[in-house]
């Protein structure tokens, strides 16, 4: 039997995507690690899900990872043979990793990222954000407003709203959050309508204020670069409103 090499205390973290007849059915975040122990190696897999249109349920997806985490020892203890049996497959999917993108463009020329200095608590800014009542009121560039469907600041959960642009058009868009470390950090995966992107906010103390970082990482280049034309603008205006609404936040 072959011997595989293990590398302990190593861990990888990817998001998926889950699509029927060309309607997205579930989103979830993984995290695969290794630890080393005296029965041998142990295999942590960690899947927090969205599943949405009740298509897919989390007992689904349990069993069929542990059919799958079952094969994987089958494949260790070398029992599998060379025999596949092949099945239409009802399911496409998409995998993308949230930290080290499977893109050949450097991640410098897939980030748009912006900072701003603001004379609040990192508490108070994290708290604009988390609370939907206050995240209405200053998400989006200038003179757009936005109606929540669906807000739930947890990993793996979705954010589902439309943004009424000031032309009266609604741009529908829906995000799932990947993490959320109070008050500290912020990370959700864009999903739609024209384009994906990971957003990283990160909340850092200086000298009694804080630095807010707003990182949007594409999966390519071409997408950044088409973005960029609107973007860069636009997370500046946003950021204009987020401090007009700290200002009135008790």
């Amino acid at each position: 039997m072959k011997k595989i090499p293990i590398i302990f205390n190593w861990f990888s973290v990817y998001n998926f995507t889950m699509d029927l007849d060309e309607t997205r059915i579930s989103v979830s975040v993984t995290t695969v690690e290794f630890k080393q122990s005296e029965a041998g190696t142990k295999l942590i897999y960690t899947e927090q899900g969205a599943f949405l249109d009740g298509h897919d349920t989390a007992a689904e997806r349990e069993h069929g990872t542990g059919i799958m985490l079952d094969k994987l020892g089958e494949e260790l203890r070398g029992e599998r043979t060379n025999t596949y049996k092949t099945e239409k497959e009802d399911f496409t999917m998409s995998l993308k990793d949230s930290t080290n993108n499977n893109s050949s463009d450097a991640i410098s020329n897939r980030e748009i990222v912006s900072t701003r200095i603001f004379n609040a608590s990192r508490e108070h800014i994290f708290k604009a954000f988390s609370d939907p009542d206050h995240l209405i009121h200053w998400w989006g560039p200038k003179g757009f407003t936005n109606t929540f469907h669906e807000f739930d600041m947890q990993p793996g959960r979705v954010w589902h709203y439309v943004m009424h642009g000031p032309n009266g058009v609604g741009y529908e868009n829906k995000s799932v959050f990947v993490e959320v470390v109070e008050p500290e950090r912020i990370v959700l995966r864009h999903l739609e309508p024209d384009h994906e992107f990971l957003l990283t906010v990160t909340l850092s103390e200086r000298d009694g204020k804080t630095e807010l970082t707003w990182q949007m990482l594409f999966d390519s280049a071409a997408e950044c670069n088409k973005a960029r034309k609107f973007v860069v603008e636009g997370n500046e205006q946003n950021l204009d409103r987020l401090q007009a609404q700290l200002g009135k936040m008790v």
